[in-house]
């Protein structure tokens, strides 16, 4: 879904939220909400005499900055004036791209690669990467030279960069010496993120001792659609201790690596240095999925290896019976779907022709043997016996997400709850029952802290208002998170909203609405509410059904 608005209800009217102007009255330490620090760090920025006359707008735009929730990137226009300029991602996410928040992203041209900050483009950048290192935590590195990165490193501290992205075209062209010539930087996330339709120059660096240059704040290590430069991989980390670091995270077109014996041993070279690896496996399948599970866990190291692995896998449900791998395995190895801990079955959205659904024999057979999952997502319109899937799921089930919940009643969460006694976290898409109330699933599914239900368009938005009130007030539920959404409200049903509101005791953040329009069906626009015990499970609860780098 696209976010257009993001506020707490009463604070902003719905109809005239995106002609919101700033009061001609406020101050410029109003503009920044009284940041202390933020306003000093304005004040640096700005020269003195008649330019500070205009000091509240320069507040506004370095407020604009640094407390931006969307993606804050700058880029060089290439094509026309070469001037840096800001871009706002507001929102909306293209299906199946990355999207980085709170980022920064540097790009520099072959034309301005320079030592120092004589030009006043390079000048430019620095400001306003000095702005933005006052709230981001991470960093994008696209084409930057080494000179640059080295005076930037000696002027600004980067502690704060906790994820650093290598967004390029060809890994070897991403400036090997990144940490030595900036010695504050010290990252937890570590990216490798090629995208073939950008443009990269230079002259090609040597990897042979990457990896052993990483600071030791790097826990975590992403491989994203970079299968095709193992060579690369290998180079950086073919001189790392086994079990360096902590965790691999690898993208789907690695499998095509993991199956083949002759690219067994650089693949080898590169997990020995983690302790964990986990590796996402995406395929379509028929109605038979045994085939296309059994393909997914296949790989070519037929010993123990050092590390430890699970998978994220994602089904893509078809029509055809046909559709299957080749290359089938004779028996099940039991242990590898041990790995399993994230399984998704779903429908692509795009496509509108009807799915039959699954064999329910094969289904069962093979959830039964996953022992260790913890996160299920599952489109039930697949499921052609809801009782014998549940039946199937494991006591191991912790996160669970149903979409295509039309049909659903209460009989069959009642029974879901007899199977899945330890679910923490529910999500349920497209209700239409009304008797299916955050309340009936609390009582029902006794561990649950974090709840989130998605109604039908057809639902009657006014009773999700009748069904958080109590005595004249808002009643928070006794769980941490809980989110629903409905569709937009009425006005007379926003004034109940913020009457109610208006009568309930909370702290910032406990309560939100977001005002929301469908991807796929922009006519259809939705509410969001938000309660939560602390302002942190918000973006805690978005990451737990997805896998970032597909």
């Amino acid at each position: 879904m696209e976010h257009h608005l993001h506020e707490e209800v009463g604070l902003v009217n719905d109809n005239n939220a995106d002609n919101a102007t700033p009061n001609n009255d406020t101050t410029a330490v109003d503009t920044v909400m009284g940041d202390v620090n933020l306003m000093k760090l304005i004040i640096r920025q700005i020269p003195p005499g008649s330019a500070r006359s205009n000091l509240r707008l320069q507040c506004r735009m370095y407020n604009n900055i640094c407390t931006m929730k969307s993606t804050v990137m700058t880029e060089y226009d290439q094509d026309k004036s070469n001037v840096p300029h800001l871009l706002y991602n507001y929102h909306f996410v293209p299906r199946r791209t990355t999207h980085f928040e709170n980022s920064f992203t540097l790009n520099i041209p072959q034309s301005f690669r320079i030592e120092g900050l004589n030009s006043r483009e390079l000048k430019t950048t620095y400001e306003k990467l000095r702005a933005a290192m006052y709230c981001i935590d991470t960093l994008i590195i696209r084409n930057v030279s080494e000179s640059f990165l080295t005076c930037v490193g000696n002027l600004l501290n980067f502690e704060n960069i906790k994820t650093l992205v290598f967004h390029s075209g060809k890994l070897s062209f991403i400036p090997v010496n990144i940490f030595k010539s900036i010695n504050s930087l010290k990252p937890e996330q570590v990216v490798f993120y090629k995208e073939n339709r950008l443009y990269f120059h230079g002259r090609e660096n040597n990897f042979n001792y990457f990896g052993s240059t990483m600071p030791d704040s790097v826990k975590t290590i992403w491989f994203h659609k970079c299968s095709d430069e193992v060579d690369s991989l290998y180079q950086m980390f073919r001189e790392c201790e086994i079990g360096r670091f902590g965790n691999l995270k690898l993208s789907s077109d690695f499998h095509a690596k993991m199956i083949l014996p002759e690219e067994e041993f650089k693949m080898r070279g590169i997990l020995k240095c983690f302790k964990h690896v986990t590796m996402c496996l995406m395929r379509e399948t028929g109605v038979d999925i045994q085939p296309t599970v059994r393909y997914l866990l296949k790989d070519a190291f037929n010993d123990q290896p050092t590390w430890t692995m699970d998978c994220y896998m994602i089904l893509w449900c078809i029509n055809s019976r046909h559709n299957q791998p080749s290359e089938l395995f004779g028996f099940r190895e039991i242990d590898k779907y041990a790995s399993i801990r994230y399984l998704t079955l779903c429908k692509d959205p795009m496509n509108r022709i009807y799915v039959e659904p699954l064999d329910t024999r094969a289904l069962s057979s093979e959830m039964t043997v996953m022992s260790n999952l913890t996160t299920l997502t599952v489109d039930i319109t697949l499921i052609s016996s809801f009782e014998k899937f549940c039946e199937s799921l494991c006591s191991s089930l912790k996160n669970i997400k149903l979409n295509g919940c039309s049909k659903l009643d209460p009989k069959h969460l009642k029974f879901m709850s007899k199977y899945c006694k330890n679910l923490e976290v529910i999500s349920l898409n497209d209700v239409k029952s009304s008797l299916i109330t955050y309340k009936t699933i609390i009582e029902d599914f006794k561990k649950v802290q974090f709840l989130d239900i998605c109604y039908h368009k057809s639902y009657v938005s006014s009773e999700v208002i009748s069904a958080i009130e109590n005595d004249g007030k808002v009643e928070f539920p006794s769980i941490k998170f809980l989110m629903i959404k409905c569709k937009r409200f009425t006005n007379p049903e926003l004034s109940r909203l913020r009457s109610l509101l208006h009568r309930t005791p909370r702290k910032p953040g406990q309560f939100l609405i977001h005002y929301l329009t469908n991807a796929l069906e922009r006519k259809r626009k939705y509410n969001e509410i938000v309660m939560q015990k602390h302002t942190a499970y918000y973006s805690h609860y978005n990451t737990i059904f997805s896998y970032p780098l597909l």
